[in-house]
């Protein structure tokens, strides 16, 4: 989720995101955003900076596919 830290004007740090808002086509459901992290960490944990990331072919697919069934669904009168 994370792709890059940034510094805010507070010294707080921030990062970019693509967060998964709802199901459906990728293109309406995946969103970049800036979100803080959070460095008062345990003892237990670490930041872990992403380099790279990836979105699987399939997983697009089957969010397209779902907004499908949805919208058959509700042609067809199913929903009730």
């Amino acid at each position: 989720m994370l792709s890059e830290s940034t510094t805010s004007s507070n010294n707080s740090l921030l990062s970019k995101a693509w967060i998964y808002y709802e199901q459906g086509s990728i293109t309406q459901a995946l969103q970049q955003t800036v979100i803080p992290i959070n460095t008062q960490l345990e003892s237990n944990e670490v930041i872990v900076e992403i380099k790279a990331v990836a979105i699987n072919p399939v997983d697009i697919q089957l969010g397209n596919i779902s907004q499908w069934i949805a919208n058959w669904l509700l042609a067809s009168g199913m929903n009730k």
